[in-house]
């Protein structure tokens, strides 16, 4: 962003405070969450120093752009509510991009170091106005020349829309956030098979007016080794990050429920028919459990071979095991041959750990374990849950006695 006064005139003063300016506010946010250049981020240099060269009003361009560089790794996870022009210089909204042929010394530092950044960056302003788009963000989107530089926000969001596999999910989340202070991560899935990671966090200016910052990161490599890729569901790498996370997070009042998952005779299955079938099976059992689970927070699995995973939150135990039995009377209902089975289809048993706050993760899958193990003891094709409740603090938890099986054999 270039600063000016009057009709186009230029001033090297503006820049400078411009940049003090910009390095005392984000000193104050990160201070304000804990998070000083000095204790944030030890591995980048003599922090101490900065951090002193910053309140001191003598921060240097690599001091700022450390800052910067912090403030943006933490952001995500932080209400950002800052304002990059400081009283008396031009309001961001009316000011326009550098163009190339510009000298280096008037552009915005901050321009500068964001356009140093892998991810690709973009600030509108409290009035759907482009602020600022830097250059990894036309690389990830794929933006026309001079698309950005003209500020035509309509033909930039066209232009956005016409790459991605749900542009009304997409325009819908976008409508949704502006003039809210709330911050967001989600996937935004691209037609040429791209996945972008799309960060948002409130962007304030005159302490009312919101914008957004948008941060969108290419995690195309990093999703797909955390999906199956028979039946493209999350793998068991995912669901090793993802289910710890789960168990550890406090009560928030309801249930949560895990369920191991696991196929009936299946390699009775693959002997009779082939390894080919069985895969094929595999995939139609993962559908089908995808388009029976109903909950915002529920996920499912497949941590391998023929066994899957569902985590979720439920209002009941009861609640939780008419979901469940849904699941188990969905894949039956497939109704694919099996003789080697009772009942002659394929089916599946499940055993269900019921818990509320954190827990030990290893507990609850070993509980789920012991489930399953019972509804095959009992023949199978069953879902068998059971819950884990509180004893006192000093005793920890300990297992509900009376666990019934949710489904007839």
């Amino acid at each position: 962003m270039t600063s000016r006064t009057g009709a186009g005139g230029r001033t090297d003063a503006a820049v400078a405070r411009l940049r003090q300016e910009l390095a005392r506010r984000i000193v104050a946010l990160l201070d304000s969450d804990g998070l000083s250049p000095a204790t944030a981020d030890a591995g980048a240099g003599n922090s101490a120093a900065q951090l002193d060269r910053i309140r001191r009003g003598k921060a240097a361009d690599t001091d700022l752009e450390h800052l910067i560089r912090l403030l943006l790794r933490v952001a995500p996870d932080m209400d950002i509510a800052i304002s990059v022009v400081p009283a008396g210089l031009p309001d961001p909204v009316a000011t326009r991009l550098p163009e190339a042929s510009e000298p280096e010394e008037i552009r915005s530092v901050f321009e500068r170091t964001l356009d140093l950044l892998p991810d690709g960056v973009l600030l509108i302003g409290p009035e759907r106005t482009l602020v600022y788009a830097n250059k990894a963000f036309e690389q990830l989107w794929q933006m026309p020349a001079g698309l950005v530089q003209s500020g035509d926000q309509a033909a930039l969001l066209r232009h956005a829309m016409e790459q991605i596999e749900d542009p009304a999910a997409f325009q819908a989340e976008v409508e949704r956030l502006y003039g809210s202070h709330e911050r967001t991560q989600d996937f935004v899935s691209f037609k040429d098979g791209r996945i972008m990671s799309r960060r948002s966090v409130p962007f304030m200016q005159a302490e009312r007016d919101h914008g957004r910052i948008w941060i969108f990161t290419d995690v195309t490599e990093a999703w797909h080794a955390r999906r199956d890729p028979l039946t493209g569901i999350p793998n068991r790498r995912a669901y090793a990050r993802r289910f710890p996370d789960f168990v550890l997070r406090p009560d928030d009042g309801l249930l949560k429920g895990m369920a191991i998952i696991d196929v009936d005779h299946f390699k009775g299955y693959n002997d009779r028919y082939g390894h080919a079938a069985g895969d094929s099976v595999l995939v139609r059992i993962a559908e089908a459990l995808s388009t029976a689970l109903g909950g915002e927070d529920d996920e499912l699995f497949r941590i391998g071979g023929e066994e899957f995973v569902v985590i979720g939150k439920h209002r009941s135990a009861d609640g939780a095991g008419a979901m469940f039995e849904r699941l188990r009377a969905a894949i039956e209902r497939l109704r694919i041959e099996h003789p080697g089975n009772p009942g002659g289809v394929v089916t599946a048993s499940f055993g269900v750990a019921l818990f509320r706050g954190s827990m030990n993760p290893g507990s609850i899958f070993e509980l789920a374990d012991q489930c399953l193990y019972r509804s095959k003891q009992a023949g199978r094709n069953r879902v068998t849950q059971e819950r884990i409740r509180r004893r006192p603090a000093d005793d920890g938890p300990r297992a509900a006695t009376s666990a019934q099986p949710a489904a007839r054999p």
